[in-house]
């Protein structure tokens, strides 16, 4: 009995094990079916090489060549020996086409200095500036002193522990204010027998409460509102003060706590560099700003760039931070919301920003009020239609919504009508428009493959690698992602962080509560002292994680550690070297967007088929055009 015992145990324990053996090979055979990239080691497009007898190297990797065939029909070996320039190889032929041979190295290639040399660029264009605003010009502003007494008395507006004196000093510090509160208090309405000739006794008739109303109205429509340099800009009134009601209703349904209304102050006053900017500018440069949509788009950094070596958002950063001294603690969540909404702006490395949970909940809250100004004041459907999807994270449907955005109109157009302004915000309706990756782009090969993969790592893995050659394509084709129909992220609060310019010191998972999606650009620009925590953060983060890297930094010969995490998750962007059907939807797509930006014919894709441009290029090269023209 106890012999019969026994082999029952074993046989109960012998089953478990194989088992869970079974177990574990499913799981690994269902990572190998989901993986996105099959690949050991990433590949590069070449230049001019080739091998003798057989043909011309397409791409090339660590480990094996694609190559086509042109002097031959077939090859019979299975081994042969080849010549790569002065390296000699022999080979394995994995597969052959009558067009194409697919080999491995036998010895894999060692050294980056190969590919370094040869490897295939998109050609960019940089510009020749006409001037370089510097800090200097900057801090001789004749503006300063308004502007800082400005943002003080904003901040102290929603102070809970203000006091009659803080904001006494601070509205002497604004002599129209000042005047325009004495006037109010010595009005029919609230006269005394005696008149008030302080800002003290001003004060204590008109209570604590209608000052603020006051002030608000004189911050609104006198200062942050007034406008000189921009003339072209239409309904200025309405762009602040219905900036100002959306950021105040959107703020609570992502948790934003607008401490002392710095968000409202930075977001308010955000104008200020683009005004400093049009006063030292032409004439062309001024009419290009008609509206938010143009206000805030990539063409306008662009042109900041070219006429003055700095976009707004970096004079804005220098101006408040140092000149100024204010929004230390919040302004980089201005530089992830301008991202937000154009991931392929690239900041230059003497920025340098820190993360913190409050400055990526702002960036977010700010996207969304730059998306409703698009949508309300610039008639844009594109935002619009972004803008309604966000929402339904917040538990609203696209009817719901709608009524939100016009609830907030109404508060703004009361405001309006406090000020004595007669043009009232127009209401809206829901945009008849729609954001399809294959509408867009097409059903070019690499087009739909890269599209299929995007379906996968939404539906399973939720980690992708994005691999570039052109980053303005591959982060333009990143938007569309976020925003296509096709997929889900179109309702996931999300956040970027750019890597090239991030100065933490640790990378915290608890700061990316709230969010669906992180966004790393240029992950292989991260300090090496953050890469555990990222690696933790790629391992542990309940949502999706994105990252990006550039195809020329070559990471699986310089940072293999992050090329071993990130292998198996690897999309390429598709190459303008693959396809010169995918070349020609890029080109159709900038210029398309160019020239509607400028209401004229400025970018030809004709005038680009002389080379392999990057994206960022046809919008140098048509600004310039723009600006010569």
């Amino acid at each position: 009995m106890k012999t019969a015992k026994k082999k029952v145990d074993m046989g109960l324990f012998d089953f478990g094990k194989k088992k869970k053996e079974n177990k574990a090979a499913t799981e690994e055979k269902e990572k190998k079916d989901t993986a996105l990239s099959k690949r050991q080691c990433d590949r590069y497009h070449v230049d001019n090489l080739y091998i003798e007898g057989i043909g011309k190297i397409l791409d090339v990797s660590k480990n094996g060549a694609a190559i086509e065939k042109r002097e031959i029909e077939e090859v019979k070996k299975t081994k042969i020996e080849i010549k790569i320039q002065n390296l000699e190889k022999t080979v394995e032929i994995k597969r052959q086409t009558l067009k194409e041979m697919g080999v491995m190295f036998e010895e894999s290639l060692k050294s980056v200095d190969f590919f370094e040399k040869y490897v295939k660029k998109p050609h960019r264009i940089n510009f020749r500036l006409e001037r370089n605003i510097s800090e200097n010009d900057i801090e001789k502003d004749e503006r300063l002193d308004t502007v800082k007494a400005v943002i003080n008395l904003m901040l102290e507006l929603d102070d809970p522990n203000t006091t009659v004196v803080k904001f006494k000093t601070h509205i002497e510090a604004l002599p129209e204010l000042e005047a325009e509160i004495i006037k109010k208090a010595n009005s029919v309405e609230k006269a005394g027998k005696m008149d008030i000739s302080s800002i003290s006794n001003a004060i204590t008739r008109l209570g604590f409460d209608e000052v603020k109303r006051l002030t608000y109205e004189h911050i609104d429509t006198k200062i942050s509102m007034s406008n000189v340099a921009l003339d072209e800009f239409e309904h200025y009134e309405m762009f602040g003060i219905l900036k100002t009601a959306i950021f105040k209703k959107l703020a609570p349904l992502f948790s934003f706590r607008d401490l002392r209304s710095e968000g409202r102050s930075l977001l308010v006053t955000d104008i200020m560099g683009i005004t400093f900017m049009a006063d030292q500018a032409d004439e062309k440069f001024k009419k290009f700003f008609k509206t938010p949509k143009e206000l805030y788009s990539y063409t306008a950094r662009v042109m900041e760039e070219r006429t003055f070596g700095k976009t707004m958002i970096e004079v804005n950063k220098h101006y408040f931070e140092q000149v100024l001294g204010f929004f230390q603690y919040l302004y980089d969540g201005y530089l992830m919301a301008h991202l937000l909404r154009h991931p392929y702006i690239e900041y230059p490395e003497s920025i340098k920003m820190t993360l913190s949970s409050r400055k990526l909940r702002f960036s977010y809250v700010a996207y969304l009020t730059i998306l409703a100004l698009e949508f309300i004041l610039s008639s844009d459907k594109r935002s619009g239609y972004i803008l309604l999807n966000r929402l339904k994270r917040f538990g609203m449907d696209n009817s719901k919504a709608i009524s939100f955005l016009n609830e907030t109109i109404f508060d703004a157009n009361e405001m309006l009508e406090n000020i004595g302004v007669k043009d009232k915000i127009r209401s809206v309706s829901l945009p008849t428009f729609s954001i399809s990756m294959e509408r867009i782009l097409g059903k070019e090969l690499h087009f739909s493959a890269y599209a299929d993969k995007i379906k996968i790592v939404d539906q399973s893995t939720k980690r992708a690698a994005f691999r570039y050659e052109d980053p303005f394509f591959a982060n333009f084709l990143i938007d569309l992602v976020l925003n296509a129909s096709d997929y889900s992220f179109e309702k996931m609060p999300f956040c970027i962080v750019p890597c090239d310019i991030l100065d933490d010191e640790d990378l915290k998972l608890e700061m990316f509560s709230g969010f669906d999606l992180i966004i790393f650009k240029n992950i292989d620009k991260l300090k090496e002292e953050l890469f555990e925590e990222f690696s933790k953060i790629w391992r542990d983060f309940e949502g999706n994680v994105f990252v990006t890297y550039n195809a020329y930094s070559f990471i699986d010969f310089k940072n293999e550690k992050l090329h071993k995490i990130l292998r198996d998750f690897i999309i390429d962007t598709p190459s303008y070297f693959d396809s010169k059907k995918v070349y020609e939807t890029m080109l159709k797509i900038a210029c398309s967007d160019i020239n509607k930006e400028f209401d004229k014919d400025l970018a030809d894709p004709g005038s680009f088929r002389d080379k392999i441009y990057t994206m960022d290029s046809i919008y140098k090269k048509s600004v310039d055009k723009y600006f010569n023209s």
